[in-house]
């Protein structure tokens, strides 16, 4: 992984950029990573680190040791689990990986005890905390719908979600719904009814939640101000610990032009796909700068241009061939791109 210094070339306050995360790809055959960089003190800062439960199936010597991150991170975040809408409970997404051997979920039987495994690195890391992250790009869409359709209903998932946390271990919960378009009341009913129950009895849990970076998603998504804050009897509390913007993917092979997908700033003042447009539009309309997780991530985006010498803004014909690690057109993971360099 790469460091990254605050940037003293910003245009708006330092608190808006002293956290920077790293996230890679939804590719299937990759590990999530983020780092979460909080440049005030080296004693303040955070590192939140995304695990998917898939990283064990690579080949060739790629496996991903989890112990490798129990001192890195202060935060690792498990991806991820799905609902039972029908229950109104999450369950394991992949029994085979995340619960030990003798257990069925649906009729599949548990082998790798996942769960344990990663929440047993806190052995090793007394501050580490473990959230288990639910949804994914484009997943669980009716799932999310159903939960949050109604207050009831929502309040049902909450308790049931603690529970699942309690029995596993996990410290808090990351909210993954991509995305709650035209549902922001929805989404109002289930952070709200998350929030409230997490904030209960002595033991309390995180919530966070990945959202989008994209201006049209944002404003077809999300009450900013609402997610933000929550008012109980006068105080103030928030909804979310933090919020996880997702700050890449801005362009890739699925792009007309060749751009950046996860620039710090546009190629023109009235470029939207960038990080620095994303977290002002954020805190403008009123989300806490302190909560706000920039996304970067640490893998590449690959392009194929009609051109020899391709550069920014050049005409994209599509992706460039799959890595054989990640074995996904226009993507390329961080060991791939260092083979090639």
């Amino acid at each position: 992984t790469s460091s990254r210094r605050k940037t003293q070339n910003s245009d708006f306050p330092s608190e808006d950029v002293d956290q920077i995360n790293y996230k890679n790809s939804d590719a299937e055959s990759q590990n999530l990573i983020v780092i979460t960089i909080n440049s005030e003190t080296n004693e303040n800062k955070l590192l939140f680190c995304y695990y998917t439960n898939w990283a064990k199936y690579r080949t060739g010597g790629f496996e991903f040791n989890d112990k490798d991150i129990a001192n890195l991170c202060t935060h690792i975040i498990y991806a991820f689990c799905n609902i039972d809408a029908n229950n109104l409970t999450p369950i394991s997404n992949d029994p085979w990986s995340d619960l030990p051997e003798g257990i069925f979920v649906k009729n599949i039987v548990g082998k790798y005890n996942d769960y344990h495994r990663i929440t047993s690195l806190k052995s090793l890391n007394p501050n580490l905390k473990v959230l288990l992250s639910v949804g994914g790009y484009q997943r669980l869409l009716n799932e999310f719908s159903i939960v949050s359709s109604s207050e009831s209903n929502a309040e049902i998932f909450a308790r049931n979600t603690k529970n699942f946390l309690k029995k596993h271990n996990f410290d808090g919960f990351d909210i993954d719904w991509e995305y709650p378009q035209n549902q922001k009341q929805a989404y109002n009913r289930l952070l709200k009814a998350m929030s409230t129950e997490f904030r209960k009895g002595p033991k309390t849990y995180m919530l966070t939640a990945a959202v989008s970076a994209g201006v049209s998603k944002i404003q077809a998504s999300y009450e900013i101000k609402e997610i933000s804050k929550l008012s109980i009897c006068n105080l103030t509390i928030r909804y979310l610990d933090y919020i996880n913007l997702m700050t890449y993917d801005f362009y890739g092979q699925f792009s007309t032009t060749v751009g950046h997908h996860s620039g710090l700033y546009g190629i023109s003042d009235t470029d939207t796909l960038n990080i620095d447009y994303v977290v002002r539009y954020w805190a403008e309309n009123g989300a806490p700068k302190s909560k706000m997780i920039i996304g970067s991530p640490i893998y590449g985006q690959g392009f194929k241009t009609a051109t020899k010498n391709p550069k920014i803004g050049d005409r994209i014909v599509g992706g460039t061939p799959a890595g054989s690690i990640t074995q996904q057109s226009g993507i390329l993971a961080y060991i791939e791109v260092l083979s090639i360099l």
